[in-house]
């Protein structure tokens, strides 16, 4: 039986899908050596299939881009939080150190530096670079106060209100140790006085 035109177009669906036998596929073969025709429709068999799945692959590589795109500004954000983050803090530190005035606002303190060559002897009131009067006029006092370590000694200290009253008496304070004063309210006027040794004391309330 001759093999014709048709009967090869009848195999070629399955050799394209390859589920045709060996057979079948050598037949193919040897008749489109010599017939342009078929061969031509097989070819034009063949390029539907490659189109879909070059449409498949570009569809999968078009759905992928967005999300790299998102992944890698996602990054990118990330980075950049993290820098201006870091540089804020950096700035901010440099602020607080360097500026005087903000300094001394978030961490408000008041020195009293005595210097006595004949001793005290009795209760004496000290002053504070000027002032006569301890004030904790900031929310960032901590009301504290530390007996420096370069102080010739421990001191005792007490405190009195506007009106002459003892509020605390008798504090101790050694040399280079800090004790609270949180019985004191904020915005009133206290008047300090310490008793001790002859020397150099300096007296930091914070």
């Amino acid at each position: 039986m001759k093999v014709t035109c048709n009967i090869i177009k009848d195999l070629m669906p399955s050799f394209v899908d390859e589920i045709c036998s060996e057979d079948s596929k050598n037949l193919i073969y040897e008749h489109i050596q010599s017939c342009e025709q078929c061969k031509e429709f097989l070819e034009s068999m063949k390029k539907p299939l490659q189109s879909v799945e070059l449409s498949v692959e570009k569809d999968k590589l078009k759905a992928q881009k967005p999300f790299k795109k998102i992944n890698k500004m996602h990054r990118i954000r990330i980075i950049i939080v993290a820098i201006a983050v870091m540089l804020m803090t950096m700035i901010g530190m440099m602020v607080v150190i360097n500026v005087g005035a903000i300094n001394n606002f978030l961490f408000p303190h008041q020195i009293s530096v005595i210097n006595e060559e004949n001793g005290f002897g009795e209760w004496k009131a000290i002053s504070f670079e000027g002032n006569q009067y301890l004030i904790y006029d900031s929310i960032f006092y901590k009301k504290t106060v530390t007996n420096n370590a370069n102080s010739t000694d421990s001191i005792k200290m007490r405190i009195l209100d506007e009106k002459g009253n003892i509020v605390l008496n008798d504090l101790i304070i050694d040399a280079g140790t800090t004790i609270n004063l949180k019985e004191l309210e904020n915005n009133k006027y206290y008047t300090v006085e310490i008793w001790a040794d002859n020397g150099w004391y300096m007296l930091n309330f914070r």
